[in-house]
């Protein structure tokens, strides 16, 4: 996917400015910012949901096989969760429910392990336990591209971790690109391939992991962050107080 000077205004004032960036197949990039600095109106752009000035090319890439999660959780009254992930396969079905369509549920939610949660109404689950499931339906979809708003909010640090590991390793095995909003800078070093640093609604950097300075966080989040190498040598950033 291709993305050439996206902008977004609302009620004349300026929310995205001139964003450039692209995304190969397997590839994850993470949008980093402070709230209220576009993120999450940046997926809607990328989704189709808002319409935007530039160009966003999804370089043929079906609109039925792009997987877009949002903040916003809608609650559902009658839908349990099995049902609720199976409408994930909306582009799928026909007009009967497959075998392909039951066994891809059945392995999403084993993957997930969240079996335990099949049978309950969706609405009856807590926020953290709705997000595992909102992942399990974009999962079950087969996406070629996927949008991911705070894929990891209300969870706790296990879970995060594993639907962290879990949406790496889908990207990687079957060569999806993913676009993530994450909060957490250090979930970006560690599982991106490139980061999208925004400050004011502009680009204050693309590019690798690796060359992102922490002079440049530091102006786009206004606190000062030192760094350190756990045991397994991956780089922490923390704030300095």
């Amino acid at each position: 996917m291709i993305v050439s000077n996206l902008s977004f205004s609302y009620k004349n004032q300026n929310i995205l400015n001139d964003i450039n960036f692209s995304v190969k197949d397997g590839e994850i990039i993470m949008v980093l910012g402070v709230n209220g600095v576009g993120k999450s109106t940046l997926m809607k752009c990328l989704a189709g949901v808002l319409n935007h000035s530039g160009l966003i090319d999804l370089e043929g890439i079906k609109p039925t096989k792009i997987g877009y999660m949002t903040q916003n959780i809608v609650s559902n009254d009658c839908l349990s969760v099995f049902e609720f992930i199976l409408l994930g396969r909306i582009g799928e079905l026909r007009f009967k429910v497959s075998d392909k369509d039951l066994l891809r549920v059945e392995h999403v939610i084993s993957h997930l392990k969240i079996e335990h949660l099949a049978k309950r109404n969706f609405n009856e689950l807590s926020g953290g336990q709705q997000r595992l499931v909102i992942v399990a339906q974009m999962l079950a979809k087969e996406p070629k591209l996927m949008f991911l708003d705070e894929p990891t909010a209300n969870l706790d640090i296990a879970r995060e971790k594993e639907i962290m590991e879990l949406i790496k390793q889908y990207c990687k095995f079957y060569n999806v690109a993913a676009i993530i909003n994450i909060h957490n800078i250090n979930h970006a070093l560690k599982y991106a391939d490139k980061i999208l640093l925004l400050k004011e609604g502009k680009s204050a950097f693309f590019g690798e992991v690796n060359e992102l300075k922490l002079d440049i966080l530091e102006e786009c989040f206004k606190v000062k962050f030192d760094t350190y190498f756990n045991a397994n040598n991956d780089k922490i950033i923390f704030e300095k107080y």
